[in-house]
């Protein structure tokens, strides 16, 4: 009897996902038109695909007019983050994702990019802020109640404050949380750095930190360098009423 080897099982199941959606190829070569067809029968959606100079795909923007039109009744923080595509192209996925009236995640806009870097970031927060949040959350720019989340890449960091000059950048806590554990691995460091981030008065912060110098001097210096208080709070305060973090988009 013969035996069905890895190899000859992987090549009947890329065959038959073959027949059933057809190739990435063809699926990319169709993109143009998915753009046309959502605005056509999705008014006001947002699609923007753009090649390169060689005629390739070179990344999409998608928000779909409920979401963008609903954005204006959830809370006024905005997810941003982005993950790897395991495709045959290996594309990244960059998301914006809110928090509706009733604590549940809100898609708000998402774009496929050749890779996660500060040209690509910068992109992707200038087409949503132009596009998506000027037209339908302006008042939450103008009078900066508009909260940015996201983990501390500097790619991120540089896009958001490029394009979101003087509005509040949160950053997850989860990620802060992880970094500054390996750094010092002290369960009782992670409490008080819990403390600081959900303080909302400087006092409260200040003493969190006085007792973090306690355990270990060094702490409160990185915390500092890598969360001042205006911004390790405000993650903290969102982390703690919205379980919101980058990523869970």
């Amino acid at each position: 009897m013969s035996c069905v080897t890895y190899g000859m099982a992987w090549c009947a199941k890329e065959l038959a996902l073959k027949f059933i959606n057809g190739t990435h190829e063809e699926a990319y070569a169709k993109l143009r038109r998915y753009c046309k067809d959502l605005v056509n029968t999705n008014p006001h959606t947002i699609a923007i695909i753009e090649r390169d100079d060689d005629s390739k795909f070179k990344w999409i923007f998608i928000s779909y007019s409920a979401s963008a039109v609903g954005f204006a009744h959830c809370l006024p923080i905005l997810g941003l983050d982005g993950t790897h595509l395991k495709s045959k192209y290996l594309s990244i996925l960059l998301a914006a994702t809110c928090v509706d009236a009733l604590g549940s995640l809100y898609s708000l806009a998402f774009a496929v990019v050749d890779a996660e870097n500060d040209a690509n970031w910068l992109w992707f927060l200038s087409t949503l802020r132009k596009h998506v949040l000027e037209p339908h959350a302006s008042e939450n720019l103008e009078n900066g109640t508009l909260v940015l989340l996201s983990n501390r890449q500097k790619d991120l960091i540089d896009g958001v404050a490029s394009v979101f000059p003087g509005l509040p950048h949160g950053y997850c806590l989860y990620h802060l949380k992880e970094n500054f554990h390996r750094q010092f691995k002290n369960v009782e460091l992670k409490k008080l750095l819990w403390r600081a981030a959900q303080s909302i008065e400087k006092e409260d912060f200040d003493t969190a930190l006085q007792e973090m110098r306690g355990i270990n001097a060094a702490s409160a210096s990185w915390l500092l360098a890598h969360a001042p208080h205006t911004t390790g709070a405000l993650g903290g305060v969102i982390l703690r009423r919205t379980s919101l973090r980058p990523s869970h988009v």
